[in-house]
């Protein structure tokens, strides 16, 4: 297949010469710096690199610099926050040929002889196990894994310099998606089996295993340059925005015609907008996950009134289960539901406990139950789903499992006949068919985007899915989560190509169809049945969010000839009764005529708003369906032809209680059963609405909710932290405990305030200003994290706590610095005079974290051109393991066509700081001048390489010592824009006063 990767080498020699001009500049201004990564592509130009952050200034007044990231870092191993499989482990058996057979993806092997033969399917993970027989056995030309790199070694230490080959054998991840694309033996074959793998190690093999930003980038363009026809992502960020860097640069990928497919999230019990970038590109297919139809695992055989099979997992410690009749103890019948306290009941000795999960760690119900003599434990979740159980294993001596809510619902009903209960354990494996196979799996990350863009695309089969691991750790197992999904869509996409590269042979001709295949995905996908919180099956389609299109029909992406314009229909917010026009073009490309049925099949609208518009914490579902009226509700296309079909929508008028409902539905094109036509392919179309103002939407708690930001300490947090790991409960009461009452920091003492805020939303900006609290003026941004930008939801429990997960809440810490933003080209010469009045002195050598502000909606290829990512060599960390907000503002770079508006917030002749609400602004008129509800178009789209306009300005960050005195920090976060719009509007809080202090530290 022809992919145009080389058509911007003419530029590469300008890029290679600034290159040296940068390097020249900074050794002109004695700037010490390490390179990382040199990002030398017509997707991107720029580097990283390793840089004391105090020398920002000096690197962004050079001319060349128009735009500078921060190098993010994030925690992947064992962590479904971000590496996106559930990782609780079965030892299982093969499963995927049943799996082929629901998608249909075994007719495409038998029938059409497809194999993927001639493609090449980049995966992007923790590396693979390319000793496995099933894995081609071998790493290089003629193998089945034949190119790669390695860019963090065998440690969980990144590394700039790639090592020659991406093998893994103590993590697994990547083995486990390897699989799924390619692998094959005699009783295992994944859905391309004879497709190239290319595998980019980035994650390592700690559990606290870091992947920074710059490595992922690095990644994804050597895979480009390495002519991969498909590109695999299992992971995620923790942004839910399309303009992130990762989800950026992946669709520039998609648009010069490489299939890029990423795993949506496991995010789905913390509901909605919980999908991570990169699948956020809008270019880029986000994959969430169904529950295979049948597995097999062991089993726990509960004897009591009648048997009942529960299936067992690996057990998380080091022991195993091998039970027979052994006796069992409820921890609800011993005053002890959670195993949270210390257990005294002797009657738990030589029993299985079973606990329910919550309020205190894994760790300490399996030590308290191993204390009180227990032979195992099993925790039943509280929630729907499975969990991975993170221990120390070391110190535990007996087995721990976790088993479903409604598995325990069973055990409960059991122990109502009052029979004594025991417990078995299979020796073997037994198969399972659940209610909920080929439905979309709980754990799966509910949409939308943060614009009501319309993810995920599509789903496909990611629960309890058996495939190859390293073979020091088994071989294989059985995993689930939209991990899985994604390479089972990446597999699909390989065969999908080989049969393009066939029928392009056939014709003599050479085309690139990849940026077609999301459209031909959604159309050829089938809506699925909605799942409820008891994991029972509905009579009701899941909605758009939820599902989008629905399960991937593989053979109709073979068989079908039909194409239909959008697949997704983005109506954006649409109030009550207010009608959208729009119209659906379909072309024939077969040789037979054909005939459709046009269907409008509206889904349950869903929201997590009350009807005055309060959060409330969980996906309530209701009636709100929107009217459809077609101008033809049957068309017939003769072979070449093509029609519209013109339709008026009304959003839905609903007393449903609840406020901000998404609507959405299904245009579904069907072929009638009497039809004699040789097409015979059903097409879908979603939409997406919200019967709403967006822009009225809270994004942040307000201060009577529960949920409120709140004023703490670097100090109460050390010892918050130091209490729970001795074994304390973590979860209780922690905000109430955290709160700040003594008021007085003396910073010199190394004494912090931090707000902690917890976001119902995600926002596009959300600032953090220090306020004189005697005249209620703003004196600066604090530094760092001052002014954060693109920032996910937050994910955790409902009682605000900072711990609940890695995104529970976001920290604010003030050190004794303040941020102030400047105009350029205003008054570049008197920041000098500007930056020594009243409560602020201007550091001379400032030290602040950076982050690009060019993520104004930009959606030209310029936005890469001259990027340099920072990594800070000179981070000091009051406390690790909390979550701090995302990054702090360095430097914006605008377009020439809101100068004016730069210029009348600076001021003629007279320097002027700007605000959070002047950020607001410039980021309202360029989301609204690039269009939040963009037409779709059928042609084929590339990156434009526009030149820079040489009158662009920027801002430039003055960083500064905030004298003594009283003070109280303000958060602000910016609202959704919507259809309705007037202007940036945003959500407050402010928190107590407080005193600061610079007293020296006496020795004693």
């Amino acid at each position: 297949m022809s992919i145009d990767r080389d058509s911007a080498d003419s530029f590469l020699k300008d890029f290679d010469k600034q290159q040296a001009i940068f390097k020249a500049e900074m050794a002109k201004k004695d700037v010490p710096y390490k390179v990382r990564q040199v990002y030398n592509s017509h997707l991107m130009h720029g580097a990283s690199i390793d840089v004391d952050s105090k020398y920002l200034n000096k690197i962004s007044s050079i001319p060349m610099v128009k735009s500078v990231w921060p190098i993010l870092s994030i925690c992947i191993i064992n962590d479904k926050d971000h590496l996106h499989s559930q990782l609780v482990e079965f030892d299982g058996k093969p499963n995927l040929n049943i799996t082929h057979k629901d998608t249909g993806v075994s007719k495409l092997h038998e029938v059409y002889g497809l194999s993927g033969k001639g493609i090449k399917v980049a995966i992007i993970d923790s590396g693979v196990d390319y000793t496995h027989a099933s894995l081609g056995g071998c790493f290089g030309k003629g193998c089945k894994v034949e190119s790669g790199l390695n860019y963090v070694g065998g440690g969980s230490k990144n590394r700039a310099k790639a090592l020659a080959t991406p093998y893994d054998d103590c993590v697994g991840h990547g083995t486990h998606v390897s699989g799924i694309v390619a692998a094959r033996d005699k009783d295992f074959v994944g859905v391309a089996p004879d497709s190239k793998l290319s595998v980019y190690r980035i994650f390592g093999c700690g559990k606290k295993s870091q992947v920074d930003y710059d490595v992922v980038i690095t990644a994804l363009l050597q895979a480009f340059r390495d002519k991969s026809d498909v590109i695999n992502m299992s992971f995620g960020g923790t942004s839910n925005w399309s303009q992130y860097l990762d989800s950026k640069i992946s669709s520039a990928i998609s648009q010069y015609g490489v299939i890029v497919v990423a795993a949506f999230g496991n995010e789905g019990e913390f509901g909605l907008w919980t999908g991570g970038s990169p699948s956020m590109g809008d270019d880029v297919i986000a994959v969430g996950s169904t529950d295979s139809s049948q597995f097999f695992a062991r089993a726990f055989i509960l004897h009591g009134e009648k048997d009942v099979t529960i299936e067992m997992g690996k057990s998380s410690t080091n022991q195993k289960f091998d039970l027979d009749n052994a006796g069992i103890v409820l921890g609800e019948d011993i005053r002890n539901k959670l195993g949270c306290t210390p257990i005294t009941d002797s009657s738990v000795k030589g029993k299985i406990l079973f606990v329910q999960r919550g309020e205190c760690t894994f760790q300490d119900k399996i030590e308290n139950a191993q204390k009180a003599g227990a032979d195992g434990v099993v925790i039943y979740n509280n929630k729907a789903g499975h969990a991975k159980m993170m221990l120390k294993k070391q110190s535990l001596k007996i087995p721990a499992v976790m088993i479903s809510k409604n598995d325990w619902l069973k055990i409960k009903e059991q122990a109502k006949s009052g029979k004594s209960l025991k417990l078995s354990t299979t020796k073997n494996n037994i198969k399972f068919v659940p209610e909920t196979g080929g439905k979309v799996s709980q754990y799966s990350s509910i949409g939308p985007g943060p614009v009501l863009e319309s993810k995920p695309d599509v789903v496909t089969p990611g629960g309890k899915i058996y495939s190859t691991y390293p073979m020091k750790k088994g071989g294989y197992t059985m995993i689930s989560g939209t991990s899985m999904a994604a390479p089972y869509l990446s597999g699909v996409a390989a065969l999908w190509l080989e049969y393009q590269n066939k029928e392009n042979a056939k014709k003599g001709e050479s085309k690139n169809y990849a940026m077609k295949f999301k459209d031909v995905v959604k159309a050829c996908s089938r809506p699925v049945l909605h799942v409820d919180e008891n994991e029972k099956v509905t009579d009701q389609f899941a909605s758009v969010p939820v599902q989008g299109s629905g399960l991937l029909d593989a053979e109709c992406l073979i068989t079908n000839k039909v194409d239909v314009f959008p697949t997704q229909i983005k109506l954006g917010d649409l109030k009550q009764g207010k009608e959208y026009k729009g119209s659906l073009t379909v072309k024939n490309n077969s040789e037979n005529s054909v005939r459709y049925k046009i269907e409008h099949v509206p889904v349950q609208a869903i929201t997590e708003h009350d009807k005055d518009g309060k959060y409330n914490g969980k996906v309530s579902y209701g009636k709100a369906e929107a009217k459809v009226e077609f101008d033809n509700s049957e068309i017939t296309l003769a072979p070449g032809e093509t029609k519209d079909i013109s339709y008026t929508l009304t959003s839905p008028t609903t007393s449903a209680n609840g406020k901000f409902w998404l609507f959405s539905g299904y245009f579904l094109l069907k072929v009638p059963k009497d039809s004699d036509s040789k097409v015979k392919n059903d097409l879908t179309v979603t939409y997406l609405g919200m019967a709403d103002d967006y822009s009225q939407m809270r994004v942040m708690p307000g201060g009577a909710d529960k949920n409120a930001p709140f004023l703490t300490s670097n100090t109460l947090i050390k010892e918050y932290l130091k209490s729970a790991n001795v074994g304390k409960p973590v979860i209780q009461n922690v905000r109430d405990k955290l709160i700040a009452k003594d008021l007085s920091f003396n910073l010199a003492k190394g004494e912090h305030p931090i707000v902690s805020l917890k976001l119902h939303h995600p926002t596009m900006l959300l600032t953090a200003e220090l306020v004189d609290a005697n005249t209620n003026k703003t004196v600066s941004f604090i530094h760092p994290k001052g002014i954060s930008t693109l920032v996910g939801r937050s994910l955790g429990g409902d009682d605000n706590n900072p711990f609940a997960s890695k995104r529970s809440m976001y920290m604010f810490e003030f050190i004794g610095i303040g941020l102030r933003l400047a105009e350029v080209s205003s008054f570049m010469k008197r920041i000098g005079s500007a930056g020594k009045s009243g409560k602020f002195e201007q550091i001379a050598a400032p030290d602040y974290d950076p982050v690009s502000a060019k993520i104004m909606g930009l959606n030209d290829a310029s936005v890469y051109s001259n990027s340099y990512m920072l990594k800070d060599t000179n981070q000091a960390q009051e406390f690790k393991g909390v979550q701090s907000g995302y990054s702090a503002f360095s430097m914006v770079n605008i377009k020439r066509d809101i100068m004016g508006l730069l210029r009348k917030l600076a001021g003629v002749g007279q320097p002027k700081f700007v605000t959070s609400t002047s950020l607001g602004e410039i980021m309202y008129k360029n989301t609204m001048k690039n269009d939040i509800y963009p037409k779709n178009t059928l042609d084929d789209v590339k990156p434009r390489m526009d030149k820079e306009d040489s009158d662009d300005i920027s801002f430039r960050p003055l960083v500064g010592k905030i004298s003594p005195g009283s003070y109280y920090i303000k958060l602000k976060a910016l609202k959704p824009i919507g259809r309705y719009s007037e202007g940036p509007t945003f959500d407050y809080w402010s928190s107590p006063s407080f005193s600061i202090s610079y007293n020296a530290v006496g020795l004693v």
